[in-house]
């Protein structure tokens, strides 16, 4: 294994944009400034039409925490990439731009599809972020959503996101379907009624109990698996038919532990634990029959989990004393309007630091230690990342030196910055370097 100095390279490199006065930004550019940036457009997620119906499922599965949908995902990141000699990505903004809404989008993708709502329902909805680099879109939004194949009023065991067995890929700006995923729709076979006799709380104590009947089951786990299933965490609990056995859509499905329920249909609780050790990721997962209470599979893995290792290093913009943090709206060029296909678009760039030239002000830095395995000493300095920049000398930002890292604890440390009066007006990208080293070895640094 590599000793600790070598697997620390750049404990981080945190980027902060610094101006001297906001002004500089023309005015005419500037619509709104903020000392809390919006996370979000006002863009409505699902429409005010009366409820969606593939959005429409029962208390069990809505109990369970479906349909999945994410909110709150900026829309488009903004990106300034570097690739000159040390070359880095910074992300600068956001865009604020409408996409289409959710609802509008699950009618159109139906209608293409011809779903009807009787036999599939939304599992999940996401909203992936587009992605601009230097003006240029390198990925538009999208809307990705996963429907799944009902049956008597309960979900079939898909092979896609939250074992769904449709996955749609959508243009969140125009529209336009940019994949379409299918997977195998096995029904149970005719007279298969399912039933629910064993709920959600029941399923779950019967898997914690199955330690005490370990002399009596046919499991080869080991006693990290043992310990996972009476102590565990509960990551993941839901309901679903599937068709045990060999050659069964998925590796939980497939080592049955009674026989009487190979290559049979049936509904099954899905109850799934995990626990962290010395970094190792252990994960247990059980199928418990909803009719008659048996555990029918029983599932053991694990994984070891690389220490990071490192040190990171975040500024806490809420923290600022003696100067301003703003955010910035601006208009989008006609060029980056034409790419996206939209009719307007705003450009949104967040914690922007204010200072006015003859002024000095601070922000606070949070060193945040990640599996190291002793304390450290770290210096701060501030360095120029665009060698065609030039950042003025009155300019001033005051070294951090002599910093205690604590392995497992947080350090706060604050950043003095000084505009010097006569400082010229304009705004500059600065780099925030932290290099480490071990207390008492001085001589070999880390960067």
């Amino acid at each position: 294994m590599k000793t600790f100095k070598y697997l620390i390279v750049i404990a981080l490199i945190s980027l902060i944009l610094i101006t001297t006065y906001y002004i500089l930004i023309s005015p005419k550019y500037i619509k709104q400034e903020s000392t809390i940036p919006p996370l979000i457009t006002n863009t409505s997620l699902i429409g005010k039409e009366e409820l969606n119906l593939f959005l429409n499922v029962s208390p069990i599965y809505r109990e369970l925490g479906y349909p999945k949908i994410s909110k709150g995902f900026i829309n488009i990141s903004v990106y300034y990439q570097y690739s000159g000699e040390s070359p880095f990505t910074y992300r600068l903004g956001y865009l604020e731009v409408n996409v289409l809404s959710l609802n509008d989008v699950i009618k159109s993708v139906a209608k293409e599809l011809g779903l009807d709502p009787s036999k599939y329902k939304l599992v999940s909805a996401s909203l992936s972020s587009g992605i601009v680099i230097n003006g240029e879109v390198r990925e538009r939004p999208e809307w990705i959503l996963n429907f799944v194949r009902t049956y008597g009023g309960y979900w079939l065991w898909g092979c896609y996101t939250y074992y769904s067995h449709i996955e749609v890929r959508v243009d969140a700006l125009n529209g336009t379907i940019v994949s379409i995923a299918k997977c195998d729709e096995e029904l149970p076979p005719k007279g298969f009624i399912p039933k629910l006799n064993i709920n959600m709380s029941k399923a779950l104590s019967i898997v914690r109990s199955l330690p005490k009947l370990k002399d009596k089951l046919n499991l080869t786990i080991p006693e990290d698996g043992w310990e996972v299933i009476e102590e565990g965490k509960v990551f993941w609990i839901d309901l679903r038919l599937a068709k045990l056995g060999p050659g069964a859509k998925n590796y939980y499905l497939e080592k049955v532990i009674n026989p009487k329920y190979a290559g049979k249909y049936g509904l099954f609780w899905v109850i799934a634990l995990y626990g962290d050790t010395n970094y190792v990721a252990r994960r247990v997962v059980a199928l418990v029959n909803a009719k008659t209470g048996d555990v029918v599979t029983v599932t053991y893995s694990s994984m070891i989990r690389t220490p990071w290792l490192t040190v990171f290093i975040e500024p806490n913009f809420t923290s600022i004393e003696g100067a301003k943090v703003r955010a910035f709206k601006l208009n989008v060029s006609s060029e980056l309007i034409s790419q996206l296909g939209v009719s307007k678009a705003t450009l949104v760039i967040p914690n922007v630091t204010v200072l006015e030239p003859g002024t000095e002000g601070s922000i606070e830095l949070i060193v945040k230690p990640h599996d190291i395995d002793q304390d450290l000493v770290g210096n701060i300095v501030v360095m120029n990342p665009i060698p065609t920049q030039s950042i003025p000398q009155e300019l001033v930002f005051t070294p951090l030196k002599g910093i205690l890292i604590k392995n497992g604890g947080l350090t706060k440390v604050r950043l003095r910055i000084k505009a010097v009066k006569g400082c010229p007006e304009g705004t500059w990208l600065i780099k925030v370097k932290l290099i480490t080293h071990r207390i008492n070895d001085k001589s070999k640094y880390i960067e």
